[in-house]
């Protein structure tokens, strides 16, 4: 019997992209940013484990080809809604993560609640296409090896939030023989996935180098209109940006919003 645990269908979210769940949300909604610094493309790849475990390439999408509308849909397993991993684990951005809370999603910068304390909505048009989840756990895959910063207007001053998520997921477990996770791209399937299969999908929009500037800034192209341009807190980070790419490094952080919605 395969093990429960393990999950069947792993998402990783790297790079320029906001999720969307509030507390009491049964789904999820991901945007990828559509106006971005250049260099940052963006692709899914799709992985599946053979019969020995090892991740083989089962297709690659590029821009081009990927739909407005992306589903992920879960049918028949125990879990029936999203969740969000360890939101009550203890847990200090400025101190780092620690064993116990280094895949919780709250190292996922919320702008409504840990920037803004209000919804500072959404528009649909500034993301290259959206994906929907019906059931998972939203965790975090990799944290900041620097320090996000922020300036609150009329400031001047940087204030240091810490940590935060460059990489965050979807891990979904089918855990009966009749559990099944259809992925589409628009109409278009791109696997169906079984108790008994495993596969990982990457969305990637980060930069291939280091291009300068402030990655996060890119978010006001898709988010934030409820605020007036004088007022919106802007970003940045400590330290100078690793040549090499750059998830590790906070001013290409993943982020999500726990009020406004897209769909």
């Amino acid at each position: 019997m395969p093990s429960v645990n393990k999950p069947n269908v792993q998402v990783t979210f790297e790079g320029l992209q906001t999720v969307f769940v509030g507390p009491k949300d049964k789904e999820c909604t991901v945007g990828v940013l559509a106006n971005v610094p250049q260099g940052h493309d963006f692709a899914i790849r799709v992985l599946r484990e053979d019969a020995s475990g090892t991740p083989q390439l089962l297709t690659q999408i590029d821009e081009a080809d990927i739909k407005p509308k992306l589903t992920l849909t879960v049918s028949n397993a125990t879990q029936k809604k999203i969740s969000l991993r360890k939101m009550d684990v203890a847990f200090n951005r400025q101190f780092g993560p620690t064993l116990e809370n280094e895949d919780s999603f709250r190292w996922v910068l919320d702008l409504e609640s840990d920037v803004y304390s209000q919804p500072i909505g959404a528009e649909p048009k500034g993301f290259a296409t959206v994906l929907q989840v019906n059931a998972g756990e939203l965790v975090t895959r990799t944290i900041s090896q620097n320090d996000l910063t922020i300036t609150r207007p009329p400031n001047i001053k940087e204030e240091i939030v810490g940590r935060v998520a460059t990489k965050s997921g979807i891990d979904i477990v089918l855990d009966k023989p009749t559990s099944r996770a259809v992925f589409k791209n628009g109409d278009d399937v791109i696997f169906t996935a079984d108790w008994q299969s495993r596969f990982h999908i990457t969305f990637a929009r980060i930069c291939a180098a280091n291009q300068g500037g402030s990655d996060a800034e890119a978010y006001y192209t898709a988010v934030g209109h409820l605020i007036p341009d004088k007022q919106k807190i802007r970003f940045s980070a400590t330290g100078t940006a690793p040549s090499l790419p750059n998830d590790s490094d906070a001013r290409c952080m993943g982020c999500s919003m726990s009020r406004s919605k897209i769909v």
